[in-house]
């Protein structure tokens, strides 16, 4: 069985919102923006903008980059309905 990923972008007029697997999350910035308000998430877990920086580093160092994830979030930008399926 293949391991599936569910990319999800929203964005409305004042707001966007990242979820991967229904979860907030993005590596490459704040998975949640309120106007100005950046929120920062991984796997749904609330970090502050520093202790995602340091996540985001040591993720980088120790396993792949996030420019992988970046590429699908273009693809759920760019679809219809904002999601995309990634199958590995």
């Amino acid at each position: 069985m293949k391991d599936k990923n569910i990319y999800r972008v929203q964005k409305g007029e004042n707001y966007s919102l990242y979820t991967k697997n229904g979860a907030k999350h993005n590596l490459n910035g704040p998975a949640l923006v309120i106007g100005e308000d950046e929120h920062f998430y991984v796997e749904g877990k609330k970090y502050t903008q520093t202790q995602w920086t340091d996540y985001v580093s040591a993720y980088t160092a120790y396993e792949k980059s996030p420019s992988l994830e970046k590429d699908c979030f273009m693809k759920a930008i760019d679809s219809p309905d904002g999601i995309y399926v990634e199958v590995k």
